[in-house]
């Protein structure tokens, strides 16, 4: 007597880690759009973008596992975010410069902001100023 073929063999792995490299957005408001995928073998899938909960959905540089125990590739969970890159001027010195640079080296970021020298201690520059909301 001969077994079935079980789903999830060497042959037809249920989860798979992919790398997304491009968002293909849909012209329809009601379609969602697609991701276009490389995995490990470096075969490209193209998988629509729907995940099975709620959350973010993929970005172009992520990880993540793709899974089919449901039937369809879907987007089971992100396993690396693509990183951040920070850009502007940061005073040499300040808070802001340490924070930036401990995220840096700890591989949270990409650090590409120009130091400045300035800065008052007395008068600090009020947070919305960095963050570009005063005009």
């Amino acid at each position: 007597m001969t077994l079935p073929r079980q789903r999830g063999t060497h042959a037809t792995p249920l989860v798979q880690p992919v790398t997304i490299t491009e968002l293909i957005p849909s012209n329809d408001p009601d379609v969602p759009g697609f991701a276009e995928c490389l995995d490990a073998f470096r075969i490209t899938r193209k998988l629509p973008l729907l995940r099975r909960g709620k959350g973010a959905l993929p970005a172009v540089g992520d990880v993540w596992l793709i899974d089919r125990s449901m039937g369809d590739w879907t987007f089971a969970t992100c396993v690396r975010a693509a990183l951040t890159t920070v850009e502007g001027n940061v005073i040499e010195g300040s808070a802001q410069d340490a924070l930036l640079s401990a995220m840096a080296a700890l591989g949270f970021v990409i650090d590409d902001a120009t130091r400045v020298e300035g800065g008052d201690a007395e008068n600090p520059q009020p947070w919305a100023y960095w963050m570009g909301l005063n005009p």
